[in-house]
């Protein structure tokens, strides 16, 4: 379990050249990547399944989320920067590798938080770092958008768009543009 990260949205690309972005205003996302060593005493019966991992933060459980059915372009490959693939997607010739993403609400004051993979009779648990609890903790930004335009010319579309942050904490503010064709089947 590695690259854990606590994010409010989340950016995501597809296989098929799309990508774009998730956020719900009640809800946040942690995304880390899981890297199952087959034949290791925890998984010797073979990798775990994606819905082995949990978020536990203090007595909350949180299941590992897909996103698929949210997303558009094909099957998701990166994930808030996080692989090339979801976790369990492909075999990796028996080393799977990929992320795992969870949606907690925002926020989410916990004490101890981790990952937990239960897999047979055995449980192992990864501890979040203090950095990705504190980030749990805290209030989102907020967004208004204060103009937008598109013009097409062309085969071409110039996009501008201004957003304002609203609130008190400081954001990062993700957008993407989905722009169908029948140019090249990438939708």
């Amino acid at each position: 379990m590695t690259n854990l990260i606590a994010r409010k949205v989340i950016a995501y690309d597809s296989l098929l050249g799309s990508g774009g972005v998730l956020a719900r205003p009640d809800r946040q996302f942690v995304v880390a990547t899981v890297r199952s060593a087959s034949g290791s005493e925890f998984d010797a019966a073979g990798p775990p399944e994606y819905d082995a991992f949990s978020l536990v933060a203090d007595s909350e459980t949180f299941p590992a989320v897909t996103v698929e059915e949210r997303t558009a372009g094909g099957t998701t490959a990166s994930l808030a920067g996080r692989g090339d693939r979801g976790y369990g997607t492909i075999d990796t010739g028996g080393w799977p590798t990929g992320w795992i993403a969870f949606e907690p609400p925002s926020p989410l004051e916990t004490g101890n938080a981790a990952i937990r993979c239960q897999h047979g009779n055995e449980t192992a648990t990864w501890p979040l770092p203090d950095s990705v609890v504190e980030t749990l903790a805290r209030t989102g930004p907020s967004f208004e958008l204060q103009s937008f335009s598109a013009e097409r010319n062309g085969p071409e579309v110039e996009l501008s768009l201004v957003a304002t942050n609203v609130a008190d904490v400081d954001g990062e503010f993700l957008a993407a543009v989905y722009w169908p064709t029948t140019a090249i089947a990438d939708d």
